[in-house]
């Protein structure tokens, strides 16, 4: 899936080393303390989630701008806009983000 080779590039050089973080087993794309950014920023912090807060510190601004939500989604952090819907969308991306990661993960033990 592009979107997820995109994002995992763009983690590569804003996050190294972020592939060892994540939580397979809770990894949920249309959950924002469980998806990718979510994971990678920690627990939700006074009603923000982590996905909320990664967004801003990493794309510095929020979500809810048009531009910042588009590349967000075109990275594969998020399935909002997609033609399959939300949840469909967000559970392809899950099982593509699991994907990459174990065959990353399965690579570097080589």
């Amino acid at each position: 899936m592009r979107e997820v080779k995109a994002g995992a590039a763009f983690l590569d050089v804003r996050v190294p080393g972020w592939v060892n973080r994540i939580d397979l087993d809770t990894l949920d794309l249309a959950r924002g303390n469980s998806c990718v950014l979510g994971q990678l920023e920690g627990t939700a912090d006074g009603g923000t989630t982590a996905f909320e807060r990664a967004v801003r510190r990493m794309f510095g601004g929020d979500f809810g701008d048009l531009e910042i939500a588009k590349t967000v989604a075109a990275l594969g952090f998020n399935g909002l806009g997609h033609r399959d819907g939300y949840s469909t969308f967000c559970a392809r991306l899950t099982v593509a983000w699991k994907q990459l990661i174990r065959d990353r993960r399965r690579r570097a033990r080589v």
